[in-house]
């Protein structure tokens, strides 16, 4: 969660935290005598919102501010395992991709994803 591969990256894990901290807060105020429950109320509610919303959306932003690539936020789901790596760790920036069409970019760009998993 501490390992950021670009801005929005940065700015999603950041909003993440922001979002926990507040969520804690309003959790603990709202079970009083009860503080054992706030970690199992709020952390899976986080994960949801981190790796099914913010995660994808800083995977979206980069790749329509930074490639220029017109692009869903469908199908910037499926680039999330280059943009924003868990497991490998291993970023790829695509900047390559900027050499083709918009048009062509996502294609491209899934094509370098596909090939770099193997």
């Amino acid at each position: 969660m501490f390992f950021w591969t670009h801005i929005f990256d940065l700015l999603a894990k950041l909003l993440s935290l922001f979002l926990a901290i507040a969520l804690i807060i309003v959790v603990a105020g709202a079970i009083e005598g009860h503080p054992e429950i706030v970690p199992y109320a709020t952390v899976p509610l986080l994960f949801l919102l981190y790796f099914g919303v913010f995660r994808t959306l800083s995977s979206l932003l980069y790749c329509s501010i930074i490639l220029k690539m017109p692009i869903r936020f469908t199908q910037a789901r499926e680039l999330n395992r280059a943009l924003s790596p868990l497991a490998s760790m291993r970023w790829l920036t695509l900047k390559e991709v900027l050499a083709y069409p918009p048009e062509q970019r996502y294609r491209r760009a899934l094509g370098i994803v596909q090939t770099n998993q193997r």
